[in-house]
């Protein structure tokens, strides 16, 4: 018959497999599926597999008085490869998509190994020297330790990479892989309390443990949609663009921001930045100016998700941007400030070129249209000059030849005195417009 804590154990099973088949049908029922969708199947699938032999064992070992050794031994089957399988899962949380290289294999030797050294442990004991389903009572072989250790190993790498991601990721996503790490790390942590006697030791511990995992995988994929974007190919793309931006939460501290943001403002501390108070970083950046400006388009977005810009000048880097401050707003529910550097540097540069080649055009036409003048006019002059110099000298001939030609002599001397004295206006004209000419031509 079943002992009060066989059935509790029974039944927790019991439910422990319906929520895993139920999560595996999900996965399986999804379209267009991905790598990450992939291995969470062979996890549950490793789950469910487990979950069954344990529920086996009870009932044999309860009713028919069976050997329990014989269920280990398929249960082991999924025990020693599911490490394996979330070492692989980490790898693809971290790199989306990774393909399959022959030192992979090197990850299976040891659990296939495991696995036929406990099939054969009747004739070496290396596993087992002697098994009881009451773990207390249980003396280990020598090369149980080399698996025990191999395990706790794989599992540990795996929370790094996750551990690694929730620190360098923020968001939703980091509260994906902090979900998962939980998960994975109870049933590490009760097993290794369990294995140093530091609580009760059972068989079944690793299974009852295992149902918190599935309790915080299955809050990461319907609370926060595990499945749908892999972090590392999010913050790979925001790391590729070529406009800076940086996220500020409640409290204006930074929390997020992207590789183009620390080349571009040269800093070279980027670990310290998050956390830094925006004002701070203006400051550093000799911004103090810019603060309140700021501050102003900050509190102009409030509670909508209208985006407010403004030109700025960064002095210190020799920049323009034009700065594009956007609440970040999830179901009516404020999470914090995008703030966004567009770089227009190159932009002003060519309009202030454009603007020049534009002025110098312009003034080169009006040397231009000034030297056609002054040639027009200084040939006017000459052709003036050379008739009067004519006419002098005809009238010079007559006035010896001809006495009545005093008269037209007297008559054309007050007209070469008029063109003198118009001679003398036009070549004051002329020298001031050589004069501008040249000051023109030197000084512009």
């Amino acid at each position: 018959m079943f002992s009060k804590s066989d059935s509790i154990t029974l039944g927790f099973l019991i439910f422990l497999c319906a929520a895993l088949t139920i999560l595996c049908n999900y996965i399986l029922a999804r379209k267009n599926k991905k790598q990450l969708d992939k291995i969470f199947t062979i996890i549950f699938i490793l789950l469910i597999f487990f979950t069954i032999t344990a529920i086996l064992q009870i009932f044999c070992v309860n009713i028919y008085n069976v050997n329990p050794i014989y269920f280990d031994y398929p249960a082991y089957a999924s025990i020693c490869y599911l490490p394996v399988a979330f070492m692989f899962m980490a790898l693809i949380f971290a790199r989306t998509k990774i393909k399959f290289n022959k030192i992979y294999i090197l990850f299976f030797i040891i659990p296939t190994l495991s696995n036929l050294l406990l099939w054969t442990n009747d004739w070496h004991h290396l596993f087992y020297v002697k098994y009881s389903i009451d773990a207390s009572k249980i003396i280990y072989g020598k090369y149980f330790y080399i698996h025990y250790y191999y395990t706790i190993l794989l599992f540990a790498i795996s929370l790094f990479i996750l551990i690694r991601y929730s620190i360098k990721n923020s968001g939703f996503f980091s509260k994906q892989a902090i979900l998962i790490f939980i998960g994975v790390i109870i049933p590490i942590v009760t097993n290794i309390l369990a294995f140093i006697e530091i609580i009760p030791r059972s068989a079944y511990i690793t299974p009852i443990t295992f149902g918190f995992t599935v309790i915080f995988f299955s809050l990461a994929m319907f609370k926060f949609d595990l499945f749908k974007v892999a972090p590392i190919a999010l913050q790979r793309i925001v790391d590729r663009i070529s406009d800076s931006y940086i996220i500020l939460n409640e409290d204006y501290e930074i929390t997020d921001y992207n590789e183009t943001f620390v080349k571009t403002f040269h800093i070279t501390n980027a670990s310290k930045l998050r956390g830094t108070h925006f004002a701070a970083f203006l400051k550093e950046k000799n911004l103090t100016s810019s603060i309140k400006e700021f501050n102003k388009y900050i509190s102009k977005i409030g509670d909508n998700d209208k985006a407010k810009s403004f030109e700025l000048y960064v002095q210190k880097i020799n920049k323009f941007f034009n700065i594009e401050i956007t609440s970040i707003i999830v179901n009516h529910q404020f999470l914090g400030i995008l703030i966004l550097f567009k770089d227009i540097t190159q932009h002003i540069e060519d309009m202030q070129n454009l603007k020049n080649n534009q002025d110098l055009l312009i003034e080169q036409e009006r040397l231009a249209s000034l030297g056609q003048m002054i040639g027009r006019n200084s040939s006017q002059l000459k052709n003036t000059y050379l008739l009067s110099k004519w006419w002098i000298r005809r009238i010079i001939w007559f006035n010896k030849r001809i006495w009545w030609i005093d008269w037209w002599s007297n008559r054309y001397k007050r007209r070469y005195a008029r063109y003198c004295k118009r001679h003398e206006w036009l070549d004051y004209k002329i020298k001031r417009a050589y004069i501008i000419y040249e000051w023109c031509y030197y000084n512009c």
